[in-house]
């Protein structure tokens, strides 16, 4: 139950194990734009309930084998070297830090965020995680760590005037493709929900192949 109205919380130096993290908010929205800290951080075999993540700024953490009671929302958060292993909750990152924000505060949080992902040399590692699903706007796909065999990047700039034309419509990636497109972000991380049962992972994995094959899908260098 722990709350954060101020953003000046910084978490640090901490490990948590099988622990119940149980409607804790970090990170409100402020109008000057700050961002509270979570570094140097690991927790694993733990859940979160009814947990919120505004836009903080997260580095050097590790969380291993986690669930939670629903989708869990980083809302405009920034990440540096943050590493997920294991079977982990389904996972969204947004670039907005609330929808009642203001254009003014909003802005800020953009910037920072394009500034911060200048100089950082990674992000995310996903490449050892088994995800119930995944989803993120505003982290560049060179900033993230992968596995080849089930994730992937597509580049809006291989996307070319006839690409719609050359996926099948029952391709189940099209989603995270059209959502690319309608922001500013140059690419979309692709990774296939191992977590969920076997039927709707292959789904995933032969629609990252196919994409593969068609030549839409690369590795963070491609």
């Amino acid at each position: 139950m722990i709350k954060d109205p101020r953003a000046d919380r910084v978490v640090t130096d901490i490990q948590l194990d099988g622990c119940v993290i149980d409607n804790c908010t970090l990170s409100y929205h402020q109008a000057d734009g700050s961002r509270s800290a979570v570094r140097n951080v690991k927790i694993s075999n733990s859940q979160f309930v009814g947990c919120q993540l505004g836009p903080a700024r997260v580095e050097d953490v590790e969380i291993t084998n986690c669930r939670a009671n629903d989708l869990v929302i980083a809302w405009g958060a920034i990440f540096s070297r943050v590493k997920l292993t294991g079977n982990i909750f389904p996972l969204k990152i947004n670039t907005v830090v609330e929808f009642s924000a203001s254009v003014q505060t909003q802005n800020l949080y953009d910037r920072s965020r394009e500034e911060f992902y200048q100089s950082v040399d990674w992000a995310l590692d996903l490449s050892e995680a088994r995800l119930m699903s995944f989803d993120s706007a505003g982290i560049p796909g060179r900033l993230f760590r992968l596995d080849p065999e089930t994730q992937g990047i597509v580049k809006r700039s291989k996307l070319d005037s006839g690409w719609e034309g050359r996926i099948p419509l029952c391709n189940p990636w099209l989603p995270w493709i059209y959502n690319m497109l309608s922001t500013s972000d140059e690419d979309v991380i692709l990774a296939v929900p191992l977590a969920k049962p076997k039927a709707q992972r292959d789904k995933y994995l032969a629609g990252l192949q196919e994409l593969k094959s068609l030549g839409f899908v690369g590795g963070t260098n491609a």
